[in-house]
């Protein structure tokens, strides 16, 4: 599936009070963070199986989510 992916362009960098001024309620959501990275990607194929297309938190901590998943 790995090759079915395609990062489009680098990932962008936003800090919370940026995010809270285009959005209230999309920062609550969040977790008020103070900052936030955010990546586009391009993916071929099925969808119904994609699952944590959405990460809030910790990156490290969702890492050893994926790996206690195998």
């Amino acid at each position: 599936m790995q090759e079915q992916i395609k990062q489009i362009h680098r990932p962008v960098n936003f800090s919370g009070s940026e995010i809270k001024e285009l959005h209230q309620e999309i920062f609550e959501m969040l977790g008020e963070p103070k900052y936030i990275k955010i990546r586009n990607w391009e993916i071929q194929g099925k969808l119904d199986s994609f699952d944590d297309d959405v990460i809030v938190g910790n990156p490290k901590m969702f890492i050893n989510h994926l790996r206690r998943r195998k």
